[in-house]
């Protein structure tokens, strides 16, 4: 059969008919796909849990310290300033190793030479009172109970500065330390996750989820010794180290 232009529609029908049939697999092979995924949404959206957050803080002894020193001169010529700083900075670097500070712990951490200008309320105006040099020495040592003898040695030797002194742990120890908060902040979280589960009369399943939500490790260095007295003996008490870790964590209900 024909129509006015002369296509053969009988020759076309099987063919047509076999590229609606392809569409129509394709078409039931995508639905059934979204079936099966949606199957385990729904199985995730009823699945009830406990949240809870465990913290934990605790206090070590710390077995480390940092003193931070200076030595600092003044003098009208920017050249004497810092031949005379180089020249007591010498005594002080000698006399901390002399007091038990080893020479790889012991570094220059700043170093300024500046003109000090101050205002002169006879003349009314700003002027030049010197050349300020200021080398700033960092004294790090594991014997925290010397901390205060360590000090008077640097002092004696020269130094009129002590801008901090700051008790820390060893980074070996700080690691140690921090698993056993963290561990203490989870088995914490747990606790709670018990305690709710028999105030409302259920039992806790498995652990469906936990995250480390903070850290803290605070050093104490509340100690800011200022300027020294050099016939003065020092004494400095540590503090302990303080240790924080938070967790949140995602229980099962049975």
């Amino acid at each position: 059969m024909t129509d006015g232009i002369g296509f053969k529609f009988s020759s076309m029908v099987p063919a047509f008919l076999a590229v609606l049939l392809v569409a129509v697999l394709i078409i039931v092979g995508f639905t059934a796909g979204a079936t099966v995924s949606g199957g385990g949404s729904s199985d995730l959206a009823n699945l009830k849990t406990i949240s809870v957050t465990g913290n934990a803080t605790h206090k070590v002894a710390p077995n480390l310290v940092e003193v931070i020193l200076s030595v600092e001169t003044l003098d009208n010529s920017a050249q004497i300033s810092q031949s005379s700083n180089a020249v007591i900075s010498e005594r002080v670097n000698a006399a901390l190793k002399s007091a038990g500070v080893t020479s790889e712990h012991i570094k220059t951490v700043s170093y300024s030479v500046n003109e000090e200008i101050e205002y002169n309320e006879v003349e009314q105006k700003s002027v030049s009172i010197g050349y300020k040099t200021i080398n700033q020495v960092q004294a790090i040592m594991t014997e925290v109970k010397t901390t205060g003898a360590v000090v008077d040695a640097a002092v004696k030797a020269g130094a009129n500065r002590v801008s901090s002194v700051t008790f820390k742990l060893t980074p070996t120890s700080e690691l140690q330390e921090k698993r056993v908060a963290l561990q203490e902040a989870a088995g914490i979280a747990r606790l709670k996750a018990n305690s709710i589960a028999k105030g409302i009369e259920v039992d806790v399943g498995n652990l469906h989820s936990i995250t480390e939500n903070a850290y803290f490790y605070t050093p104490d260095n509340s100690i800011n010794v200022g300027s020294m007295v050099k016939d003065a003996s020092t004494v400095i008490v540590p503090s302990d180290v303080e240790i924080t870790a938070s967790v949140s964590a995602e229980f099962e209900i049975k």
